[in-house]
């Protein structure tokens, strides 16, 4: 499905219900900046709650999300229950996450220190007018910015892969940690540009709301979540955007990519059996 097209699913869910959906973006906005306020009103406590609690905030809030847009509820306030109720579930997650992303990460991470370093070098060999040292450092630094370049783009590359995984998270409660990443990879591969296509068909706004000094975010925020999450629903094999629940009141994915795969093969294989008259032995 195409961008523009994702864009007007979102707006269709978001006629009448804009200020509901603008509250719980303005909610959510506010917890981050309160948990930032704390971080510098008490530095090490603050760092630790925002640290800690970031993450289930929003894997709450994407929760809440989703059952607006599915209309199983109209309250925007329930991330808050839902950051503690799944706040286990959200960091097992983001810990899969990130082993996914562990190689481009420990990359990244030796390549800024070593820049760091090699500036330092840089700057005495400048001070000290050892040539040979400057020429050495300088070619280093360069080196390792080069690689630094690599990591981010394998890293980025990488995490496009997982951008889905919270959201089988949410809708498959029962499915590992692991296993919801790994989905993810699935239904991304061969979609990254699309989402990233998606994700640039906004810049137009985002340069309005910017132009008015902000105030644009207000409705900019949610008009990009709620396409992001038809996005994930079209992956995933969602029926439009009527919610789809068990007993317990859990919602689920219809059919995962691999099961509509193996369905379509055993269809196929008792339509070759009866077109040969051959009974399976």
């Amino acid at each position: 499905m195409k961008a523009k097209e994702i864009r007007a699913q979102a707006r269709e869910a978001l006629s009448g219900n804009w200020a509901t959906f603008i509250l719980l973006n303005v909610m959510y906005v506010l917890s981050i900046a309160v948990l930032s306020f704390l971080n510098v009103l008490i530095p090490i406590v603050g760092y630790i709650a925002l640290v800690v609690l970031t993450i289930p905030l929003a894997y709450g809030f994407l929760k809440n999300l989703l059952r607006l847009k599915r209309k199983e509820t109209d309250n925007a306030f329930e991330f808050f229950k839902y950051t503690f109720n799944d706040f286990a579930r959200a960091w097992c997650v983001t810990g899969r996450i990130l082993l996914k992303l562990i190689v481009p990460l420990i990359i990244v991470g030796i390549s800024l220190i070593a820049i760091v370093i090699l500036a330092v070098f840089v700057a005495m060999s400048a001070i000290t007018g050892n040539e040979g040292g400057l020429v050495a450092s300088s070619l280093g630094y360069l080196v390792v910015l080069v690689i630094l370049f690599i990591g981010y783009v394998w890293l980025i590359v990488r995490g496009l892969l997982c951008v889905l995984s919270t959201y089988i998270a949410i809708d498959n409660p029962q499915m590992s940690a692991k296993d919801t990443v790994d989905l993810s990879v699935k239904l991304m591969k061969g979609n990254r540009l699309k989402y990233i296509f998606l994700s640039l068909s906004f810049i137009g706004w985002m340069i309005l709301s910017i132009l008015t000094l902000g105030i644009g975010f207000i409705f900019l925020f949610p008009y990009m979540s709620v396409a992001m999450a038809f996005f994930y629903e079209n992956l995933a094999g969602k029926v439009k955007s009527n919610p789809i629940s068990n007993e317990s009141g859990k919602i689920e994915i219809i059919q995962k990519p691999e099961q509509i795969v193996n369905n379509v093969t055993s269809n196929q294989t008792i339509n070759d059996v009866n077109e040969n008259n051959n009974p399976i032995k």
